[in-house]
């Protein structure tokens, strides 16, 4: 339910459709509802799709949707979230966008992001309003898991900067 009273209603497709597009265009989707941040007026939904997840970003005040492609990591404070999307099916060459978003009253606004080469998908752990530390995500069975060091992202001097972890060896990179 909305501010103003109204309501949005997202349906999940019938479970024997396969494919991208249900018969009358609309996605092929499940939606979940992932987290409901009550300070910064969001819901967020889950989507699950034939072969992708996104996570749709509901404003309380007005029903506005942005949709991330990439797990979303909230800051301790829940005023800030970090998203590391990368292409489905990730293979050398291929670039992972790092981006943090501020959330505020309704607003999603990007205030930081880079383009990195040849990283594996990411997992992300916020040390701090400040802070985040990157992992390469990996997965055993079912249960998902951080491996190697990729790097940090930190706050100072009024700026977020990347800090690449290289051979055991850090390296400043914007």
């Amino acid at each position: 339910r909305l501010q103003n009273g109204s309501t949005i209603i997202r349906k999940n497709s019938p479970k024997d459709v396969e494919g991208f597009w249900e018969s009358k265009g609309k996605p092929n989707a499940q939606y979940r509802l992932y987290a409901y941040l009550l300070k910064a007026g969001f819901y967020v939904l889950r989507v699950e799709y034939w072969e992708d997840t996104g996570y749709q970003f509901i404003s309380e005040k007005d029903g506005r949707s942005v949709e991330v492609y990439g797990p979303p990591s909230f800051s301790p404070d829940r005023s800030m979230l970090f998203v590391a999307e990368s292409t489905p099916y990730w293979s050398s060459g291929e670039t992972t966008e790092l981006t943090i978003c501020s959330l505020k009253s309704g607003t999603l606004s990007k205030i930081w992001s880079h383009t990195t080469e040849n990283w594996p998908p990411v997992a992300s752990f916020w040390i701090s309003n400040n802070e985040i530390h990157l992992y390469e995500r990996q997965q055993k069975g079912s249960r998902l898991t951080r491996g190697r060091k990729l790097g940090v992202v930190r706050f100072s001097n009024g700026r977020w900067t990347l800090i690449e972890e290289v051979k055991g060896k850090s390296r400043k990179v914007k």
